[in-house]
């Protein structure tokens, strides 16, 4: 995909970058990765905010500072780091494998235990202030299960011959040896309640779940249900009403403590859950474990709905802890060690899709008023909506501006009633009605102004210039009754925005106008009619205008290559037209499964078109193959708008229902010089 010779995709002093028209003169070997190389490229790292460290053996946790994570691992030591530089800033020495670690609340005291084949080791108590330890006993002792109580007075561990011990950390006394029927030296759930009055244990492998009462010291109840052996319990925070359960049988389930009932239960087809966690408010509960994917799950308590997934482990997921505040989740695993680290709610560029509400104003074939009007830059996206309100979105934000009233709030509401369009930057609109009036909306008041009168013909289409200075708008100059018989023309205006003067008018008889686009550099305006031709018109007064025949039906988007003189066309299939010759200079692309929608976009350098298909689906061709190279899918309907915003790195696509957000990492980022902005 590199030929030898080419310099990395992010280019040097010396060599031109991907983006740059340079790459693509005579003589430079092409670097063959597109758009949709880097885009793939981004699908394949991690969803993590960063990887802490390394350190293999999958326990991760914090002190209680909320700035110090702890991790154990096989190199015989349990290491300190600080989260906020992601540097190493401890280590606590053993004897052996560390396979336990918990942190007392307080922040005083470090509980580790280790292991070696057929010798007892010992469990430490690690004072963090001095970093010292003591002994407290020695055991065979089971994987990853022990804890402190949350008043830090007491401490649980399992032991595989054993049972489940309990001691008194002031005193460094034993005060409970719990049995239990369960032979694995694998790990055993364990957690206190929030309250400090019970512990919850696995007590066999079959996976019912003991509640044990710690100031009566008796059984309060069973938890049955599970079929395989419980490796992790957690009580919620901070009412300790529900308990968390992760088990063998692929399930992990919540618990109604009071009544002893099962709640909720998830499956993990792909293996067993391994991990369970609550957030500090107890609203998020965070679960994992083996098999394909390796997803971090985060779930609503109250309604089991699953709120995000992160991915980018390539081993099983066995430990997971949140910070303090709830807002960063901590996971560690077996795939090498890797410590990561989470937004616990995704930011922006994470959550691709944002659900439109259901009161968008509808489109017909978006031949009338269309609800969704991209910026030229595609930066920006207004949607008009049937309470008589538009908004303007921030697209790579997928952030959604404050609601103002339409300009003409008495006019009887239909589709064909109003067109919008808004500028680059998303501070300007414009919008039109059916009765030929143009009024300009400006973001610093909230308010909009007559701007230009097109007479009495209804607007139709309106666009901005790339540089926001010229407005065109096209109308239809018949009624809707002549309009059916056939009798179509539009006449198409070009305004000057900061002075409001009409600059150019053009009109065409028999035809009528469904797109209207400005070249790159506002010296052409280009539309598209019914009957299937395209026109463009020169607007600085180099060159004739000129029209282009070929498509047998509706013309319904058109784009622009970067070099000024290709044109490309979408209606039923797409045509790509040079300017001078006004001929077709490539094949047409055709749809394999419908027809493509009314949108298509070319990417920054040129190289790569995004074409809607009325199935939702987007795909991505190779402009000088003409070879699809990627699809893209999520759309549920006709993708009615995409654009490419001005950094090359992002796609923005629209349907009726959803607006989503397609990012491919920079250059940079891909390879390697900018690792940490690709996360």
């Amino acid at each position: 995909h590199r030929p030898v010779g080419v310099p990395p995709l992010g280019g040097s002093a010396e060599a031109p970058t991907t983006n740059s028209p340079d790459r693509l003169k005579p003589g430079l070997q092409q670097d063959l990765r597109g758009w949709e190389w880097r885009y793939l490229w981004r699908q394949c790292q991690g969803e993590e905010r960063f990887i802490l460290g390394k350190h293999a053996n999958g326990m991760v946790g914090m002190l209680a500072d909320g700035k110090t994570v702890f991790s154990a691992g096989k190199d015989k030591c349990v290491r300190l780091w600080d989260l906020e530089s992601r540097r190493e800033v401890g280590l606590l020495p053993h004897a052996e494998e560390v396979i336990g670690a918990a942190a007392s609340s307080d922040g005083r005291w470090l509980a580790t235990t280790s292991s070696k084949y057929a010798e007892a080791q010992p469990v430490l108590l690690w004072d963090l202030t001095t970093q010292t330890a003591a002994t407290l006993t020695t055991a065979w002792l089971c994987r990853g299960s022990i804890a402190f109580s949350p008043n830090c007075k007491w401490l649980t561990f399992a032991t595989y011959l054993g049972g489940l011990h309990l001691w008194d950390v002031n005193a460094r006394s034993e005060v409970s040896n719990l049995p239990k029927s369960y032979a694995s030296t694998e790990r055993l759930g364990v957690a206190f309640s929030p309250d400090n009055r019970t512990l919850a244990y696995n007590e066999n492998n079959y996976g019912v779940i003991l509640l044990w009462d710690i100031v009566s010291r008796t059984v309060i109840g069973r938890l049955t249900g599970h079929e395989g052996a419980v490796t992790a319990l957690a009580f919620s925070l901070p009412d300790g009403r529900t308990l968390a359960s992760a088990s063998d049988d692929r399930t992990a389930r919540l618990w109604n403590v009071a009544d002893r009932r099962e709640v909720l239960r998830f499956a993990n087809r792909n293996g067993a859950f391994s991990c369970v966690a609550f957030s500090p408010d107890g609203g998020t509960l965070a679960m994992s474990g083996e098999g394909a994917g390796r997803v971090i799950r985060l779930v609503d308590v109250a309604t089991g709905n699953t709120k995000a997934k992160r991915r980018g482990h390539t081993g099983n997921v066995s430990s997971l802890a949140f910070t303090p505040d709830g807002k960063t989740l901590l996971s560690a695993s077996d795939d090498g060690g890797s410590i990561r680290v989470w937004d616990v709610v995704p930011g922006a560029e994470e959550t691709p899709v944002h659900e439109f509400a259901p009161n968008l104003i509808h489109t017909e074939w978006r031949t009338f008023g269309p609800a969704l009007c991209p910026s030229p830059d595609g930066c920006h996206l207004l949607t008009v909506y049937t309470n008589q309100t538009f908004s303007v979105w921030d697209t790579l934000r997928l952030a959604e501006g404050e609601p103002y009233p339409l300009p003409f709030p008495n006019t009887p509401f239909a589709a064909s009633t109003l067109i919008a369009a808004v500028a680059p930057g998303g501070r300007r609109a414009a919008f039109g009605n059916r009765s030929g009036e143009v009024m300009l909306w400006d973001a610093e008041t909230g308010k909009a102004r007559p701007f230009a009168h097109s007479g009495k013909e209804r607007i139709n289409r309106m666009v901005f210039s790339h540089d926001g200075r010229s407005l065109a708008a096209a109308d239809n100059a018949r009624p809707l009754e002549q309009m059916a018989a056939g009798e179509e023309s539009s006449t198409i205006r070009v305004w000057d925005v900061g002075t409001g003067k009409e600059t150019h008018s053009f009109f065409t008889d028999g035809e009528f106008s469904l797109s209207l686009r400005f070249s790159a550099d506002a010296r052409a305006l280009m539309s598209g009619f019914t009957q299937g031709s395209v026109k463009r018109w020169p607007l600085d007064g180099q060159g004739e205008a000129g029209t282009f025949r070929g498509h047998a039906g509706a013309v319904r988007e058109l784009a622009m290559l970067p070099d000024g003189q290709t044109l490309i066309s979408a209606g039923g299939n797409i045509h790509f037209w040079d300017v001078r010759t006004r001929h077709e200079n490539a094949p047409q692309l055709s749809s394999g499964n419908g027809w493509f929608s009314c949108a298509v976009a070319v990417s920054l350098d040129g190289r790569r078109l995004a074409a809607g298909n009325d199935d939702g689906r987007i795909t991505i061709w190779d402009v000088a193959s003409h070879h699809e190279v990627a699809t893209l899918e999520g759309h549920k309907s006709s993708v009615e708008q995409l654009a490419f915003t001005p950094d090359g790195d992002h796609l923005v696509s629209a349907s009726k229902d959803q607006l989503r957000v397609w990012r491919a990492v920079s250059p940079d980022e891909a390879d390697g010089t900018n690792k940490e902005a690709g996360k």
